[in-house]
C-alpha cells in the first residue's frame, strides 16, 4: 500500500494515514485531480493563487450578514431585520457564480477548478476564524453560520454548471471528463470543517458540537460517550492480542504499528479510521450492549430516529475530520497572494506558469514558459531490425536502454514527455520552471550515455546514442485522450528545434584519411583535365563532404549538416548552464566551456562544434558537444 504523500508529511498527520487507498475512499473511487499534484501533495515549491478582489470582499460582507441572521434569530428579530441582508447573499452568490463559469472553460481535465475551491476554502477560513475572534462575537455561532455560507457556496456552484451546460449541452462531460470526481468539492461544501478551521489538529469538537449544530445533531457528550466505548473495546483487544481486532488493524491501519496504539495519536487514526469503527461497531456483545446502556446515547437515538442515524451522523463526523487533514496538507502549498503583493512579482510567477489567476476571462494560467528539452534516439536500431531478430528480441533490447533511464529522469527533476519509437523525449521546467533546469538536463544527458556505454561494455547492447538539448519558450498543451486522460506535452518551435538537433544520422566514416579515398579523388580530377580544373575538383569535394573533427561523437559538416552519437548542446542551453555554475572559461568566451560538477563526481567540459543549418530555420544554431 502506497502513500499519497512523502513520508515526511504522513509523520505529521493526526487523525489520517495519508495512504492512496485512504485518499480514494474518502474522495471517491478516483483520487481528486488537481494541477501540479506532485507540488500539492508535499513537493518544494508552492503554487501561488490570485482570487479576485470583489469576491473577497462580498465573502466578507455576506459572512458579516449570516452571522447577524443567526444572531437576530435566536434574538426574535423582525422578518424585515433578516431580510435587510438579502443583497449582501445575492451579490455573494452572483460574484462566485460569475468567477465560476469564467474558470470552468479552462478546465481541461486538470483540476483547476479543484484548486480554485481548495483556495477559496483556505481563504475562507481564515476569514471566518478572524470574524469570530472579534469582541462579543458568540464562537460556538461558527458552526451554525457555516451553514448558510455553505448553501450559497452550493447555489453558485450548481447555478455555473447550469449555465455552462445550458451554453454547450457536452462542454461539462469533455472539459470535466469522465474520471472526474467531484467529492472534493462537496467535502468543502458540506462537511464543514474545510471552512469554519485553519487547523484541524487543533479542532475543539465540545465547541463544534455545543447549541445545534445541523450537520452533526448531537451533543459533546453523545460524541465523547461513543468513542469511549470504542477506544475501551480497542485497548482490550490489543492488550489480549485478539487477532480478529489486529487483523482489522492490519487491514485498514497498515501503518501503525500495534505498540503505537497506546498512545494518543495512534489511537486518533485508529478511532476515525471509519471502516475500523464499522469493524468494532460489528460487535454485538461489548460494543452494541455498551452503547444501549448509556441513558444519553439511548435518548440521542430516539431523537434521531434510530441507532443507524446517530451512528451515521458520527460517522459523517469522523469522515470530515479526515477529509478536512487532507485538504489542509494540499492547501499547505497553495499560496494566497495579498492585495500587497507587488505587480513584478506576480508577473514572474506567471511567466513561470505559477500562479493562477481566477476569476480572468483569457487565461487563468500561463501556459507558455521557458524549458529545457531532451530528445534522445538510438542509432543502429533500424539496422538491426533488418538483420532477422525477433520482435521480443528487439523490444527486450530497447527495455534494456530505456528502463533504467527512468529512475535517471527522476532524480534530475525531469518528465519523461513520450517514448517515440526507439527515441524518448523529456522534459526540464514543466510543470515547474527552475533555474537549474537546463543544468539537470546535461546531468540527466551524461548519466544516459554512461548507461548506454556500460551495456555496451558488458557486450549486452552495440548501440548507440544521440542526445540533443535545448532551452527556449515552449507552449504546455493538455489533450484529452480516452477514458479521462489527459496527456500534457509542449509544443512549440524549440521543441521542434531540439528533436532535430537529436540527428538520427551517424557520422560517416573519416574518408579523407583513407588511401582509397584520395586516389579515388585524383583519378576523378586527373580526368579533367588541366591542373586548375583538378585543383578545383579537390577544394569542392574537400568543402562539401568531408566533415569537421569529432568531438566525443559530434560534428557539424562545411555545409552545417550534424552528425551526433553523443550529446548536442544548443548555445541558448549553454548560455544558461553557465548562469548556474562556476565556468573556468572567462567572460563571455564561448568556443570551450567546462566546470567541476560535484553531483556527477567528473569534470564537464562543453566543446563548441559548429553551426548547424536546419531547412525552415533563418538562423543556424550554434551547438557544442559534452565532453565526459
Amino acid at each position: 500500500m502506497r502513500t499519497y504523500f512523502p513520508p515526511e508529511v504522513c509523520r505529521h498527520l493526526t487523525f489520517t494515514q495519508g495512504t492512496e487507498d485512504e485518499v480514494a475512499m474518502l474522495f471517491g473511487s478516483a483520487l481528486p485531480v488537481l494541477p501540479e499534484e506532485e507540488a500539492l501533495r508535499g513537493g518544494a515549491e508552492s503554487l501561488h493563487v490570485r482570487l479576485p478582489l470583489d469576491l473577497l470582499s462580498r465573502a466578507s460582507a455576506f459572512l458579516d450578514h449570516a452571522y447577524r441572521l443567526i444572531e437576530g434569530y435566536d434574538e426574535g428579530a423582525p422578518l424585515a431585520y433578516v431580510e435587510s441582508g438579502a443583497s449582501a447573499e445575492n451579490d455573494f452568490i452572483a460574484t462566485l457564480r460569475d468567477v465560476l463559469a469564467r474558470t470552468m472553460p479552462h478546465e481541461r481535465r486538470n483540476g483547476l477548478v479543484n484548486l480554485f475551491w481548495l483556495a477559496f476554502a483556505k481563504h475562507l477560513a481564515v476569514l471566518v476564524n478572524e470574524f469570530f475572534t472579534g469582541r462579543g462575537r458568540k464562537v460556538f455561532l461558527r458552526y451554525r453560520v457555516e451553514i448558510i455560507l455553505a448553501g450559497a457556496l452550493q447555489a453558485a456552484q450548481s447555478r455555473a454548471l447550469r449555465a455552462l451546460t445550458e451554453a454547450e449541452p457536452d462542454k461539462v462531460r469533455i472539459q470535466f471528463g469522465p474520471a472526474f470526481r467531484w467529492q472534493l468539492i462537496e467535502s468543502i461544501v458540506s462537511d464543514q470543517f474545510p471552512i469554519t478551521e485553519t487547523a484541524i489538529h487543533k479542532i475543539n469538537l465540545s465547541v463544534v458540537l455545543a447549541g445545534h449544530n445541523p450537520r452533526y445533531p448531537f451533543s459533546h457528550r453523545v460524541f465523547t460517550e461513543v468513542f469511549h466505548i470504542l477506544k475501551t473495546r480497542l485497548l482490550r483487544a490489543v492488550e489480549s492480542r485478539e487477532g480478529g481486532v489486529l487483523g482489522a488493524l492490519r487491514t485498514f491501519l497498515p501503518f501503525i504499528p500495534v505498540e503505537h496504539l497506546s498512545e494518543k495519536k495512534g489511537q486518533l487514526k485508529a478511532l476515525f479510521c471509519r471502516p475500523f469503527v464499522d469493524y468494532l461497531l460489528t460487535d454485538i456483545d461489548a460494543v452494541a450492549g455498551a452503547l444501549r446502556s448509556r441513558p444519553v446515547l439511548v435518548e440521542a437515538a430516539e431523537r434521531l430516529n434510530g441507532w443507524t442515524v446517530l451512528l451515521d451522523r458520527y460517522k459523517a463526523l469522523l469522515d470530515g475530520v479526515r477529509r478536512t487533514e487532507i485538504l489542509e496538507v494540499l492547501q499547505h502549498r497553495v499560496h494566497l497572494l495579498t492585495t500587497e503583493a507587488a505587480a513584478s512579482e506576480e508577473d514572474i510567477l506567471f511567466s513561470q506558469g505559477r500562479l493562477f489567476r481566477f476569476g480572468e476571462t483569457e487565461q487563468v494560467v500561463n501556459n507558455a514558459r521557458a524549458a529545457t528539452i531532451l530528445f534522445a534516439d538510438v542509432r543502429g536500431f533500424t539496422r538491426l531490425s533488418e538483420k532477422g531478430f525477433s520482435e521480443k528480441e528487439l523490444t527486450e533490447s530497447l527495455y534494456r536502454i530505456f528502463d533504467p533511464i527512468a529512475e535517471i529522469v527522476t532524480r534530475f527533476g525531469g518528465r519523461i514527455d513520450k517514448f517515440i519509437g526507439d527515441g524518448v523525449m523529456i522534459t526540464f521546467g514543466v510543470p515547474i520552471p527552475r533555474r537549474e533546469d537546463p543544468l539537470m538536463g546535461l546531468r540527466t544527458a551524461v548519466m544516459m550515455q554512461r548507461h548506454l556505454d556500460g551495456l555496451r561494455r558488458q557486450g549486452k547492447t552495440d548501440l548507440k546514442m544521440g542526445i540533443a538539448l535545448h532551452t527556449g519558450r515552449v507552449f504546455v498543451a493538455e489533450f484529452m485522450g480516452c477514458q479521462g486522460q489527459v496527456h500534457r506535452t509542449v509544443i512549440g518551435r524549440n521543441v521542434n528545434l531540439a528533436g532535430r538537433l537529436s540527428s538520427p544520422k551517424q557520422p560517416p566514416a573519416p574518408a579523407g584519411e583513407s588511401d582509397e579515398f584520395r586516389t579515388m579523388i585524383h583519378s576523378l580530377a586527373e580526368s579533367l583535365g588541366g591542373a586548375r580544373e583538378a585543383e578545383g575538383f579537390k577544394q569542392f569535394v574537400s568543402q562539401r563532404y568531408l566533415t569537421r573533427r569529432m568531438v566525443s561523437g559530434v560534428s557539424v559538416d562545411s555545409r552545417g549538416q550534424l552528425f551526433n552519437v553523443g550529446i548536442v548542446v544548443s548555445q541558448d542551453t549553454v548560455d544558461e548552464i553557465r548562469r548556474v555554475v562556476a565556468s573556468d572559461a572567462g567572460g563571455e568566451e564561448t568556443r570551450h566551456f567546462s566546470f567541476s560538477d560535484e553531483v556527477l563526481g567528473q569534470r564537464i567540459v562543453l566543446e563548441f562544434v559548429g553551426d548547424v543549418v536546419l531547412e525552415g530555420v533563418e538562423k543556424s544554431v550554434s551547438v557544442h558537444s559534452v565532453l565526459f
